[in-house]
């Protein structure tokens, strides 16, 4: 009976101990807005006994999604957390592959930001370094990304970039400079991609006229080795108007566009993955600047 006495006691001891562990606080969780123009934050009660676990269960509400109706999650829901590493106030997180299931070089910006405006609000937390199975995410040069501080996405960015538009005769390109916002911490790809779809929307400028159908989509941009390429939805083909003329308006006004950014030398235009061809020209390898075009 004495034992037993014991053994109870050394259970309640435990069962004490455990309950004084644990502890929970509230935590800022960041997703998108509809769009993926920005990013807005719910807050959510998590429970925990360590600063690790802490990091490793706010990271699991952000996957699981926000509650509120005009929240959209950033991040896929199929990833998983492999690991959470904390180095003083830098966090490493290794994610599955699963992560990289987002579509588009927006959405990429804005999952990675979410992951990182969670953690660094954490009192505990200043740097997050993203990993995939292992291996760091990387910009759209190539380079490392490294660790990341909080991204204040309220206030966008303005670059000016240079535009080319098909003059009145589809003889030439003629330049129109645009100021385009884009979101704070965007990359190569993103200013990239926001080029093309600046010369889809078409010219502001009066006598110069669209040099790619606005039906067309961006379906997916990448970046290797001076090299920027490109896949276009299929409205690249079945929209084009056609005509010699206006297939060389369209494939100068895109690269000489593009190799404006002093990173691009080349560019590689697909449309749904497949080769492009939207009557004359065969797009079967990289394109180069052609100045001969520009007025």
């Amino acid at each position: 009976m004495r034992n037993m006495a014991l053994v109870l006691m050394l259970v309640a001891v435990i069962a004490i101990t455990g309950a004084c562990q644990r502890q929970s606080a509230s935590v800022e969780l960041f997703f998108a807005t509809e769009g993926n123009e920005t990013l807005s934050s719910e807050w959510r009660r998590v429970e925990f006994r360590n600063t690790r676990q802490k990091l490793t269960r706010t990271l699991e509400e952000l996957v699981a999604g926000p509650t509120l109706p005009q929240l959209y999650r950033a991040v896929s829901a199929e990833t998983k957390i492999l690991a959470v590493k904390l180095d003083g106030t830098d966090v490493t997180v290794n994610l599955s592959r699963d992560y990289l299931s987002f579509g588009g070089v927006l959405a990429d910006l804005m999952a990675r930001v979410s992951i990182v405006n969670t953690l660094t609000a954490l009192p505990e937390v200043e740097r997050v370094r993203i990993l995939v199975e292992g291996e760091e995410l990387k910009d759209g040069n190539g380079q490392p990304l490294g660790y990341c501080s909080f991204v204040d996405l309220s206030q966008p960015s303005a670059q000016q970039v240079t535009l080319y538009f098909a003059d009145d005769q589809a003889m030439y390109l003629v330049a129109e400079m645009r100021t385009i916002q884009l979101p704070p911490g965007a990359d190569l790809l993103a200013l990239g991609r926001a080029i093309v779809e600046e010369l889809i929307k078409g010219p502001v400028q009066s006598g110069l006229g669209q040099v790619i159908p606005r039906e067309v989509r961006v379906r997916s941009v990448s970046y290797a080795d001076g090299t920027f390429y490109i896949d276009f939805s299929e409205e690249m083909h079945t929209r084009h108007s056609g005509g010699a003329a206006g297939e060389a308006m369209t494939l100068g006004a895109i690269v000489n566009s593009l190799t404006e950014l002093t990173q691009i030398r080349r560019v590689m235009m697909t449309v749904n993955g497949g080769t492009m061809n939207i009557e004359h020209v065969v797009v079967e390898e990289p394109l180069t600047r052609n100045e001969a075009i520009i007025r």
